[in-house]
């Protein structure tokens, strides 16, 4: 990888971790807007109480996956830093070109992927009802 396109990825990376921090910030905000509206009177009965349970659980929801992916574009960075972004972290082999321009914040080539997500989904696959 060249230095441009080292620059472009970075550039990439700082925006998309701009965008993420905002978004967390702003559904836990909203999260918390609607639970204090609607709990605040105090003459809410358990639907209303389920309801509020609710709202909170998908607002924390979805700011828990902004913030895994914060995470990895937070340590997708650091590999810039360390001067190893682009390199597989399991198998250490360079990741291709088209993949980083997909997503630059990937850390396994894709064959590292797909047995780390064969790996994931086996040990955590739960049967269903």
């Amino acid at each position: 990888m060249n230095s441009n396109e080292l620059i472009d990825h970075k550039e990439k990376l700082l925006q998309l971790r701009d965008e993420l921090t905002n978004q967390v910030d702003e559904i836990l905000e909203e999260t918390q807007r609607q639970v204090k509206t609607q709990t605040s009177d105090g003459t809410g009965d358990s639907g209303d109480i389920a309801m509020t349970d609710q709202v909170s659980h998908l607002g924390l929801s979805a700011a828990s996956r902004h913030s895994e992916r914060l995470s990895a574009v937070v340590e997708a960075l650091d590999r810039m830093e360390q001067g190893i972004y682009g390199t597989c972290i399991d198998c250490e082999d360079r990741i291709d070109d088209k993949r980083l321009l997909a997503d630059p914040a990937v850390s396994r080539c894709i064959n590292c992927q797909e047995l780390h997500e064969r790996t994931f989904e086996e040990k955590d696959a739960t049967p269903s009802l």
